[in-house]
This record gives C-alpha cells, sequence and structure tokens, in this order.
C-alpha cells in the first residue's frame, strides 16, 4: 500500500483530460484574451490534480495553425510547442517522435508531418518511404522510393 502523500498517489488521483489544439492554442497564444485566460487557469490545474493527453494529429493542427493563422515562424513554434510537450502534467503520445519531428521542422526546413513520418520510419525501422515527393525526406534522411518503384 501507498503512503497518502507519496508522489505515486498524487499521480494516481490526477483526472485524465484529452486535450483539444484551440485551448492549447489560446495558452500559447493569448490569444483571444478571454478564452487565454480560460486556458491559462486550465492549465494552471495540469500536474497537480489534471493529467493532459495530447495525440499526434493535435500537435500537428497546433503546429499548422501557429504558422498558418498566428505567422509564427519555425524556430519559434519549435520551441514553444516542445516546451509545451515537456511540461510537467502533459503527456504527449509519441512524445519521442513528436519531439524529433519538431526538431527537424524547425531547423531543416521540412514540413512537419513528413517530419513525423520520417521519425516514425527512423523509430520503428521500416525501412522506405513510399512517396511522390522524395525531396521532403532528404533532410531527415530517410529512404524513400516513388511508389512504382517500391
Amino acid at each position: 500500500m501507498r503512503a497518502h502523500g507519496s508522489g505515486d498517489a498524487r499521480r494516481e488521483s490526477r483526472r485524465n483530460v484529452w486535450v483539444d489544439a484551440n485551448v492549447v492554442l489560446r495558452f500559447l497564444t493569448g490569444s483571444p484574451p478571454e478564452m487565454a485566460e480560460q486556458a491559462r487557469l486550465f492549465f494552471s490545474r495540469v500536474g497537480a490534480d489534471l493529467q493532459v493527453r495530447v495525440s499526434p494529429i493535435t500537435i500537428a493542427e497546433i503546429v499548422w495553425t501557429l504558422e498558418s493563422y498566428y505567422g509564427f515562424d519555425r524556430k519559434r513554434i519549435g520551441e514553444v510547442v516542445s516546451a509545451f510537450c515537456r511540461s510537467p502534467g502533459v503527456l504527449v503520445l509519441e512524445q519521442d517522435a513528436i519531439l524529433e519531428a519538431l526538431a527537424d521542422y524547425s531547423a531543416k526546413n521540412v514540413d512537419f508531418a513528413d517530419a513525423y513520418l520520417a521519425a516514425q520510419v527512423i523509430r520503428y525501422g521500416a525501412g522506405v518511404v513510399a512517396t511522390f515527393d522524395e525531396k521532403h525526406f532528404s533532410r531527415p534522411k530517410v529512404q524513400t522510393a516513388r511508389p512504382d518503384l517500391v
């Protein structure tokens, strides 16, 4: 049996909540102010009584929105989203692949989705990526081939 005040007991008492990209975006951008304040209050509870779960598709939506709507540059997106992913109480599915993809996205001028796929290929050792856009995978150093040549 665990002691009442132990870290393990506290983790077990946290409520697991999946978070949508719009909540994270309000938190990261501060816009619009009234929603951003609600998001800030929500995230102030993360690690204490909430454990937030984030799917890879949610991270992709966050990256896309920060770039296309908010005009963040790739370096800033990589820094902000990586820091969010590493926050206490935030559990990002496939976090290692996400962080590797964010690093490649921000440093190697490759689309996030392609960088994520490349990270998965490297992680799971799948070998070849069938693609018509071979140049997109040259920076993350993944073997590619046109579909008709696989």
